[in-house]
């Protein structure tokens, strides 16, 4: 299924590439058909689209692995949905659309970042207009639509059917202000209860490491040098306001795939990770959250450990390097890759 979505994908880019042409010639006629046949396979992309996902869910894929897998479909349907636009604007008042035409085709079709006009990047990866009150004052100046970005019309007015990929309210996902991860990091205890560090010995793309479980974070992070160690490549990068341990940043963040398992190999996770440069504290995690037997060191399974212990030279300074890979699962999936040792 997957290969028969690219290749209506590839449709779809072929079909965008020439709205410009039937503009140009001016057919109201041609410029209907060409509208038709748009619709048409941004509707057969949607359906195909949520097939697979559907059967991607079935086959015991995490939620929020399958809505990465999306983003950059929907994002092409909302190129697409841009275009539509083009096609219904000209169709309903030809005249003026045609005198200003040719200045306004490079501000709406294949621009790059609307911020810095860039065509190297997508506007919600601009590093120059990071802010969200200067992304938005840029639209303002520039007269463009907070939903889809494209100009002679309003958010207001906007049909376009893509909205924010962050919050799926109706704005630009370059605006979002929506904060990742709403729900309070974890804190150490200040009332005399018994603390434990949750910290466990896994396997991450084959390297040995230790993870730090965070059972209240809505996100999984991995440190720069791990990433670094493992020789990985970002799967895509998103502009997000984040919440961790920290604080909370607004940046442009890497995403990766990282294949966490336990010491045995018998059990493994595709897991997907945000990068982070550094932590410069761990702090640790009261007997009230996670499985009842983590507030118990008698009860837990060999992978874990209290505290980073030298069992090498060589993992003593991977240990001091790593920050954590926080893993984000069901308690049910948690115990079950923990207790497989």
């Amino acid at each position: 299924m997957e290969e028969k979505l690219k290749g209506k994908i590839q449709l779809l880019s072929l079909t965008i590439s020439k709205t410009n042409g039937v503009l140009d010639k001016g057919i109201p006629e041609k410029i209907e058909r060409h509208k038709d046949a748009l619709s048409k396979v941004i509707a057969s992309i949607e359906e195909s689209k949520r097939e697979v996902e559907q059967s991607k869910l079935e086959k015991g894929e995490l939620l929020k692995d399958v809505e990465a897998w999306g983003r950059e479909i929907e994002e092409k349907i909302d190129e697409g949905d841009t275009e539509m636009t083009r096609l219904r604007e000209y169709l309903d008042d030809p005249p003026r659309l045609r005198k200003s035409f040719h200045v306004q085709q490079s501000g709406s079709h294949q621009r790059g970042c609307v911020y810095c006009d860039d065509k190297s990047h997508k506007s919600p990866e601009c590093k120059e207009c990071v802010s969200i009150e200067d992304r938005k004052r840029k639209l303002r100046d520039k007269a463009l639509c907070f939903n889809c970005t494209g100009n002679n019309h309003r958010a207001a007015q906007c049909r376009s059917r893509t909205n924010c990929l962050n919050c799926k309210q109706k704005h630009h996902t370059s605006i979002c202000d929506k904060v990742v991860g709403e729900q309070k990091a974890m804190t150490a205890s200040t009332e005399g209860e018994k603390v434990c560090h949750p910290v466990v010995v896994v396997n991450a793309n084959g390297t040995k490491c230790r993870a730090l479980l965070d059972t209240g974070a809505t996100g999984s992070y991995a440190s720069a040098y791990l990433l670094d160690l493992l020789k990985l490549k970002p799967k895509t990068t998103l502009n997000r306001r984040i919440q961790t341990i920290m604080g909370i940043e607004t940046k442009n963040i890497h995403v990766y795939d990282i294949k966490v398992g336990n010491l045995k190999g018998d059990c493994e996770i595709l897991v997907c990770v945000t990068k982070i440069e550094s932590l410069r504290r761990l702090k640790t995690l009261t007997q009230r959250h996670g499985p009842d037997w983590l507030s118990d060191p008698g009860k837990w399974p060999k992978d874990i450990v209290t505290a980073p212990s030298v069992e090498s030279e060589k993992e003593s300074k991977v240990i001091k390097q790593i920050v954590n890979v926080a893993v984000e699962h069901q308690t049910d999936d948690l115990d079950d890759l923990l207790t497989k040792t």
